[in-house]
């Protein structure tokens, strides 16, 4: 007797013997195997008799027909073996999406020039899953009912990505309950057709119960082993979590010291076992339910690393219409005693600043997430509202108080001498900077969700001559929203507002006053030009400014976007900004995006322009805008 599979090969070989051996059809030769003479196009129709479109979508990432559709048909036997090649991978689609009853038939036909291939697609109904259970091993676990509900709901689609994902997710909940050795046993799937349903029964192996022990690092050549133990996230006797080693190596890899790092148990299965049954103890902890449970044994880590380079050379430029260029190159080296201590040398060049700057960086001062900063700079600012000559130092330590949120207070003095256009003066201030900066956002110099919001208080005191104190008070605040496949579709909107008390205008030194207008402003005004102008041309400056920008984010290709805009604001001499005789500018930019951040062309024109304010203005920079 021949079997259906046999049958089925058969009849479709005869089908396709029927169409192309054909005596009057000289193009085709007497071998079955190869076609002699002129080679006919294919053609493949995927008919699917359901109304789920992701369904179709599937079948067709798993068809050899479709993925050869452009290609001559130059062998029969190879037609044949792709055709029931995907016969038999859609049968596997559609059992692993649940559809468990589905028929499947295949068509061909012959057309001048062409070979029609059809394969036509009834699912049938849709399985659901009628029952789910899971059970452990006699080494005992936690239980899993509440795990288990989460994973797999009854009623849902019998998906098979589905069922092996809350497999997955049974294991993940053992590790997270003290058991790094958890691992998957037999998975039973009994598929009922008399009702259209499955039924998923699921064995565990828990492994011994274990808390955190010691940490072993290996691969470490300048980086302080005991610098690193201020990353575990976790106390002295608490139960092993995956979680919390994933954290562990988070922590690591976020600290820019290392291109690889590894953490796992550092004990096999058999010796955390061992070392549990040595113990003949009953456990404490809340998670035990059995009476004869052993106590949880403590399992050691290792930690495997690769440090980066120490380090780098960086080097940055721009221009804009209204600053001209600026250029700036430092040089960094990293973990200079081996806790994660950064030092950067740099020096700025434009022509709107030239400047020598040393900064250093010392990450988890005293306590995780806590940093310490310490600045300097030597130089000469030269802008359109003034000249000055400069000096200034100091720090600042900034804590992580919850994922998104971050406080800084600090110190710090600053020399200054300022040119206007008949006068100068010298200024030694005392400054005290508090700020908080709440950030969202995932990408610093092109963010596609998110909010940033930075709130700054800087009080100053001014210590040459007649002494006095104000308070600079500025908030800077930026969203983003991306749509479309890819995000390639980013609304952005940024606000500014700020105010200086305690000093008039013509008390404060020109440098700390507010100026508004060009790249980083209102793009389309010159620099510093908004606001009230001195009758020599120069900018006044205000105690007060608001801003606000929209841009259009639009990627085009993976590598050109185009991005419209509008800015507005202006600077007043009133404490408070009246929000009134805004100034808006609108251009559009290209950005061609790089692996490290895209590159920004702007050009803007000033929507209502002022008697020497230019006809447009155009920026480059690396980073969006904002």
């Amino acid at each position: 007797m021949l079997q259906l599979q046999q049958i089925r090969v058969l009849a479709m070989l005869a089908g396709l013997w029927a169409v192309f051996a054909v005596p009057a059809a000289p193009a085709y030769a007497a071998n079955a195997a190869t076609m002699d003479g002129p080679r006919y196009r294919l053609q493949f129709t995927l008919t699917l008799l359901s109304d789920e479109n992701t369904l179709g979508a599937l079948l067709r990432s798993s068809s050899r027909l479709y993925e050869k559709r452009d290609d001559p048909v130059v062998s029969l036997s190879r037609l044949d073996s792709r055709i029931s090649a995907d016969l038999d991978s859609f049968d596997r689609v559609l059992r692993s999406e649940g559809y468990y009853a589905a028929a499947l038939d295949s068509r061909l036909a012959r057309e001048e020039g062409r070979i029609e291939v059809e394969i036509v697609v009834h699912p049938g109904p849709r399985y659901h899953i009628k029952s789910v259970t899971a059970s452990i091993d006699e080494g005992g676990g936690p239980d899993l009912d509440p795990a288990l509900k989460l994973a797999l709901k009854v009623g849902a689609p019998a998906r098979a990505e589905d069922i092996v994902g809350a497999e997955q997710g049974l294991v993940t909940y053992l590790t997270n309950k003290g058991y790094p050795f958890a691992d998957a046993g037999d998975r039973k799937v009994i598929v009922d057709h008399s009702d259209q349903s499955v039924s998923v029964s699921y064995h565990l192996h828990a492994g011994p119960k274990a808390i955190f022990g010691a940490v072993r690092y290996k691969g470490l050549e300048k980086t302080k082993a005991g610098y690193l133990d201020e990353f575990v996230p976790w106390k002295t006797g608490t139960l092993y979590s995956q979680l919390d080693t994933d954290e562990f190596r988070k922590r690591m890899a976020s600290s820019g010291l290392f291109r690889m790092v590894i953490v796992a148990p550092d004990a096999t299965e058999a010796q955390v076992t061992k070392a549990s049954e040595k113990t003949g103890e009953k456990a404490g902890d809340k998670d035990s339910e059995k009476a004869g449970e052993k106590a949880p044994v403590p399992v050691p880590l290792l930690v495997q690393l690769s440090e980066a380079p120490r380090r780098a050379v960086e080097i940055g430029a721009g221009y804009s219409t209204g600053e001209g260029f600026e250029a700036e190159a430092s040089w960094r080296t990293r973990n200079l005693w081996g806790a994660g201590e950064s030092l950067r040398l740099g020096a700025a060049f434009g022509e709107a600043e030239q400047a020598i700057k040393v900064n250093f960086r010392k990450p988890h001062f005293r306590r995780f997430d806590q940093t310490l900063t310490a600045y300097s700079r030597v130089g000469r600012e030269n802008t359109p509202a003034y000249v000055s000559h400069l000096a200034e130092a100091g720090g600042s330590i900034e804590r992580k108080l919850t994922p998104h949120l971050t406080a800084a207070v600090g110190t710090g003095v600053k020399w200054t001498r300022v040119f206007e256009t008949d006068k100068s003066a010298a200024f030694l201030l005392l400054q005290a900077p508090l700020g908080l900066t709440w950030d969202t956002t995932r990408d610093l110099l092109d963010p596609k969700f998110g909010v940033r919001a930075n709130l700054r208080l800087k009080p100053s005191y001014s210590m040459v001559d007649e002494r006095f104190g104000f308070l600079n008070a500025e908030l800077n605040a930026s969203g983003y929203y991306s749509f479309m496949k890819d995000d390639r579709l980013t609304l952005a909107l940024r606000g500014r507002v700020g105010s200086i008390w305690g000093a008039s205008l013509y008390r404060l030194p020109v440098s700390e006053r507010f100026f508004a207008g060009g790249g980083g402003s209102v793009r389309g005004y010159s620099y510093q030009a908004l606001g009230e102008i001195n009758p020599d041309g120069t900018p006044v400056g205000g105690l007060s400014v608001a801003e606000i920008s929209f841009e259009t984010r639009l990627k085009v290709s993976d590598t050109i976007g185009i991005v419209p805009f509008i800015d507005g604001g202006n600077v007043y001499q009133k404490r408070l900004a009246t929000l009134s005789g805004f100034r808006w500018g609108a251009g559009v930019g290209v950005r061609y995006y790089t692996s490290v951040a895209p590159v920004r062309l702007d050009v803007a024109m000033p929507l209502n322009r002022r008697d020497g304010d230019p006809k447009f203005a155009i920026y480059i920079s690396l980073g969006q805008s904002f």
